[in-house]
């Protein structure tokens, strides 16, 4: 039933640092920022297994952030495949997701056009001092 909130939306900024929950990458940091003229999600801090998969602090995982609706975005999402035989990524894609952002910082990346069975679920944490 929480997918209600995410219906109702919430006027909460997009931009910001979240964390993945609840699968085999939870715990990557993202830091969503404006750029030039629209919207970039970079990697600022990952778990082993996405290590190990061939992904690095730094690099761009959300681009072509646009807004769709109230609480809406539509996003493309770096994603890479990796082959455990031979430790090397053998391909990179892009697929869109419809992001969609509820009240309490919680965000979630879809196929459909309703955020009821989302494919990543992510918390807004807080942002550390700029170093």
């Amino acid at each position: 039933m929480d997918f209600l909130l995410f219906l109702i939306g919430t006027d909460e900024p997009l931009e910001g640092r979240w964390e993945r929950l609840d699968d085999a990458f939870a715990g990557c940091v993202i830091r969503i920022e404006k750029t030039g003229e629209g919207m970039l999600g970079r990697i600022v801090s990952l778990p082993q297994t996405m290590a190990d998969a061939g992904w690095r602090i730094g690099e761009p995982k959300w681009q072509d952030i646009r807004p769709k609706g109230p609480s809406r975005w539509l996003i493309r999402d770096l994603r890479k495949h990796f082959d455990t035989r031979t430790g090397r990524v053998v391909g990179i894609d892009l697929q869109e997701y419809n992001l969609s952002l509820a009240a309490g910082g919680r965000l979630r990346l879809h196929t459909g056009s309703l955020p009821m069975f989302p494919v990543q679920s992510w918390k807004r944490i807080a942002s550390s001092p700029q170093k």
